[in-house]
């Protein structure tokens, strides 16, 4: 009995499936890879985000953008927005007020560390958090029950104006889609003229 034709069968399959695979690999690379570039004129604020991205309409938003394929109920979201900030410009008062404003507004609020950070050539905080979220939401008529959420904020200042840089997602997802944050981040460029 001759094996030969289904030893190089088998091979073939072997190899056939290989190639498939590493295709494959390529292919979701160069997806996940690309960006889209936002510019808003008005804040002064640029920067690339996954091309897989949604945007969504948020009030007091330069942007918000949520990952669709986040796992679980609560989606990975990255939101920058600007406001004015009193007091003084040391980075300790800033994540003082930061804390302050998070703390009222997310149950269960819980800072997990506090470091200086430069963000296009200006100095603010990194704060990391914790916080209990509702995933599904009162306003949708419905309780689910409370999920951890971890968080970053990054906030520079310029003046009386903050920019908050905010990455929240599901405590399970958070470690693996941390690196999409810094990404994001390095991306950023705060134009000159605000």
């Amino acid at each position: 009995m001759n094996t030969q034709p289904r030893k190089s069968r088998y091979y073939a399959v072997v190899v056939f499936s290989a190639l498939c695979l590493a295709a494959g690999w390529l292919v979701k690379t160069a997806v996940e890879g690309r960006t889209v570039r936002l510019v808003d004129a008005k804040s002064g604020v640029s920067l690339s985000y996954p091309a897989s991205w949604l945007r969504l309409p948020e009030a007091d938003a330069i942007v918000t953008v949520i990952d669709p394929q986040s796992p679980g109920p609560f989606s990975t979201s990255f939101t920058v927005r600007t406001g004015p900030l009193a007091g003084s410009q040391d980075p300790s008062n800033l994540a003082v007020q930061v804390s302050a404003e998070r703390a009222h507004s997310l149950a269960l609020y819980r800072t997990s560390s506090v470091e200086p950070v430069e963000l296009s050539g200006v100095k603010g905080i990194r704060i990391e958090y914790a916080y209990a979220a509702d995933p599904v939401g009162i306003a949708a008529g419905r309780t689910s029950i409370p999920r951890v959420a971890r968080a970053v904020d990054v906030v520079v200042r310029r003046g009386d104006l903050a920019y908050y840089f905010t990455f929240a997602a599901d405590d399970v997802a958070y470690a693996g889609v941390l690196p999409t944050f810094e990404r994001i981040l390095k991306s950023v460029t705060i134009h000159q003229g605000r």
